[in-house]
């Protein structure tokens, strides 16, 4: 016999559990054996989600960026197995692309971010590339508005034919 608990405030749907006369038996078929393929995926996930929180912790630090990169990586590699998991994985590289695309371009708006965070901000944009799970369109607005940032930046106090003559030998080195 089973005794039904109901209370607004302690697990009102579980079992009465503090019954002597209540026995509770393993399924036949399972075992306590770790679950292996399963457990490692997992285990990718988690620390995939570390180091992306480790990066988060140290945003805007130029050593932060090899934690982005392992967390991209592990996502990456669990997605393109097909699993499960894989569903998992992409809602997190999608949900941290955006929220860090929107960070970097809430920072570029306000236009107070010096030279050095520009070019860590860009490399971090860098990052993303590759990724099934990244929004190509919003990466490469985004990419070239840090871009144009950065390169007026290093060209502030240029005239506007020097400034030419720059994207000109920048679009040449691109292209060969």
């Amino acid at each position: 016999m089973i005794a039904w608990r109901f209370a607004p405030h302690n697990h009102a749907d579980q079992v009465d559990i503090g019954r002597q006369s209540l026995r509770l038996f393993r399924p036949r078929g399972l075992s306590a054996a770790p679950l292996g393929e399963y457990e490692s995926r997992m285990k990718n996930l988690e620390k995939a989600r570390a180091a992306l929180a480790h990066y988060e912790s140290r945003f805007g630090l130029q050593e932060s960026i090899r934690y982005l990169t392992e967390g991209l990586d592990l996502l990456d590699e669990i997605i393109e197995a097909r699993t499960e998991q894989s569903d998992i994985a992409r809602n997190v590289g999608v949900t941290y692309f955006s929220k860090l695309l929107e960070n970097i371009s809430m920072k570029l708006e306000s236009g107070i971010e010096t030279e050095p965070n520009l070019e860590i901000l860009y490399r971090t944009i860098l990052e993303f590339e590759g990724y099934s799970f990244c929004n190509n369109n919003e990466l490469s607005r985004v990419k070239l508005d840090t871009f144009n940032q950065l390169f007026n930046r290093y060209y502030q106090g240029y005239s506007k034919e020097e400034k030419q003559k720059a994207i000109r030998d920048l679009l040449g080195k691109i292209s060969t």
